[in-house]
């Protein structure tokens, strides 16, 4: 045993009892050997180029290996620059790479990084109070029609300020780069006129140079706005597109609006997304929360990239959705937390179509951050199997918002990699209490561990 004074913190034995002999036989307390340990284990992860090496399970969304998930037992990958160089089993890694710093994966399952490509993030406070009155029974129309839902969280954004609704969502965004989530889709819809709007999508710019998950921003003609315009849905689709797509469109990458949600008719929503498609915007459907067929129908005609929310279907639509090209993206937490039934994830999978898995993160129907857990109610509560899950959450994600060098591994993909604290990315779902996540690397630098 060591004698003296902690090297770390400073105290005395007799302050903190006996000292135990650390890295280099220095003298360390009890209090801090986790902070020696955390170090040292730091010290151990290379900067920049290298070679992820004894990787247990590699998932690649690469069709060149086995499975859904083009899985290679055994092994390796080698990052340069940001991007992945080379991806493979650990046997056939090129000699040529052999010089490059070595990160020890223990045995651990490697994944691409997710990809949550439908949120609400921009809210300041949350609405506790919609999620009680679902649970004693109330539909969400009923929770407009009281004040709450969309409109509420718009007022509370109104008296927040736009610096409460950042720093809140940079805090999210902390937490879903935390458990593995290196890309998101942010919406706005939340402001309800032309320079609300425009602020929030400000907002989400400065939040993509603040950390480093990518941020890919959607103009949302938000319920919001429809219900507290004074003239009703009507006049703000007037509104939306004469004064807030001509203010916001070089802000975003996607305009959606929903279809046959109480609010929208389809005809409006196709109207404004014609318009939005115009101004360089690619367009984006959300299906209403009793049918798809006409957001179905809708996507096809104006070729948007997703249908979103998608809940019933029938045998026809989707055909619809799979012969349209659209990727369905599906929120299974908004599900759940509503007690509703289950999006059709194994259909859409037996059919064809692309499935995407997103958090569909907002303050009142689905305040849920962790992709992990996305993936698990996918598997438990609507059928698809650990790895079809784990690529709807990665590469599904990734094809929703259009971003195709995200969401696999393989030579000339982003960098963006997740290191489990597990030997099997099946144990996503078979322990969704756990947090799994043991390295994060976004462009090739490790951003959470």
């Amino acid at each position: 045993m060591a004698q003296g004074i902690c090297s770390f913190c400073g105290k005395t034995e007799e302050h903190v009892g006996v000292l135990v002999a650390g890295p280099g036989k220095v003298a360390i307390c009890h209090e801090c050997v986790g902070l020696a340990s955390e170090l040292v284990r730091e010290r151990a992860t290379p900067v920049g180029d290298m070679v992820l090496r004894n990787i247990g399970v590699l998932c690649t969304n690469d069709r060149r290996f086995p499975g859904v998930t083009g899985r290679v037992d055994g092994g390796a990958v080698a990052i340069r620059d940001g991007r992945i160089l080379w991806a493979g089993p650990s046997e056939r890694l090129p000699q040529g790479l052999s010089h490059l710093p070595a990160l020890d994966c223990g045995g651990r399952a490697v994944i691409p990084g997710f990809v949550d490509a439908h949120t609400h993030l921009l809210f300041a406070t949350h609405r506790r109070q919609d999620f009680e009155r679902r649970l004693l029974g109330s539909s969400d129309e009923e929770i407009m029609l009281a004040g709450g839902g969309a409109a509420a969280i718009a007022g509370a954004n109104d008296k927040a300020g736009l610096a409460a609704i950042e720093a809140a969502a940079f805090e999210r965004l902390r937490s879903m780069l935390a458990t593995g989530t290196t890309t998101v889709e942010i919406k706005s819809g939340y402001g309800c006129s032309a320079t609300a709007e425009r602020n929030l999508l400000e907002i989400a710019a400065s939040l993509d140079r603040r950390q480093p998950i990518d941020i890919i921003t959607t103009l949302h003609a938000g319920a919001a706005g429809a219900l507290r315009h004074e003239d009703g849905p009507k006049a703000f689709v007037e509104e939306f597109i004469a004064e807030i797509l001509p203010a916001c469109a070089g802000a975003a990458v996607y305009c959606s609006i929903g279809c046959d949600d109480g609010v929208f008719s389809a005809s409006e929503a196709r109207l404004v997304l014609e318009e939005a498609t115009g101004r360089g915007l690619r367009p984006r459907v959300s299906a209403g929360p009793e049918r798809a067929h006409e957001a179905i129908k809708l996507a096809a005609i104006v070729a948007a990239s997703t249908v979103d929310h998608l809940l019933s279907m029938t045998p026809d639509d989707v055909a619809v959705l799979r012969d349209g090209g659209q990727t369905a993206v599906l929120t299974p937490a908004d599900s759940f937390l509503r007690r509703r039934r289950p999006g059709p994830g194994k259909p859409l999978w037996m059919a064809g179509v692309p499935v995407a898995l997103a958090t569909g993160c907002n303050a009142s129907s689905s305040n849920v951050l962790r992709m992990p857990f996305i993936v698990a109610l996918a598997v438990l509560e609507m059928g698809l199997t650990p790895d079809q899950a784990l690529w709807s959450a990665t590469r599904g994600g990734a094809l929703a918002i259009e971003e195709l060098d995200k969401g696999w591994i393989g030579h000339g993909a982003d960098a963006d990699l997740v290191i489990l604290d597990a030997d099997d990315p099946a144990q996503l779902a078979y322990r969704p209490d756990d947090p799994l996540i043991w390295k994060v690397f976004k462009s090739g630098d490790l951003v959470a561990s």
